[in-house]
């Protein structure tokens, strides 16, 4: 698993409607292991725009809580936020490059997979 298979994760879910949590998986082990940069990712997704709208689709899919999320504003920015029925969970950052927000989601995103499976028992 690299950076960019890992930036693949939401365009192959916009192909295919499901979600690929073996390669999900692999890319919270390796990210565990050794962090992703931010900025090597958001390299990636600039090289291949197209992969954003893949995580965007990922993001409208999804039907449970709490979770984070990444969406554009009316306004040109990006949010990236944590959104949960607890009040003191919530978290929420604007940016201005969707490149820069969706690199940032990816690795929030990891992140709360790695602790949705210690959870269970199965990290």
């Amino acid at each position: 698993m690299t950076p960019s298979n890992c930036c693949e994760i939401g365009a192959s879910y916009a192909v295919t409607g499901e979600r690929d949590l073996a390669a999900l998986d692999a890319a919270a082990r390796l990210h565990d292991h050794s962090p992703f940069d931010v900025n090597e990712l958001e390299r990636e997704l600039r090289y291949r725009p197209e992969l954003v709208d893949g995580w965007l689709r990922w993001v409208e899919d999804k039907r449970w809580s709490p979770t984070w999320y990444f969406s554009p504003t009316d306004n040109g920015q990006y949010l990236v936020g944590y959104f949960s029925p607890d009040e003191d969970q919530k978290r929420l950052t604007v940016f201005d490059d969707r490149y820069r927000a969706c690199a940032a989601f990816i690795i929030h995103e990891l992140e709360s997979y790695r602790l949705l499976l210690e959870s269970k028992g199965r990290w």
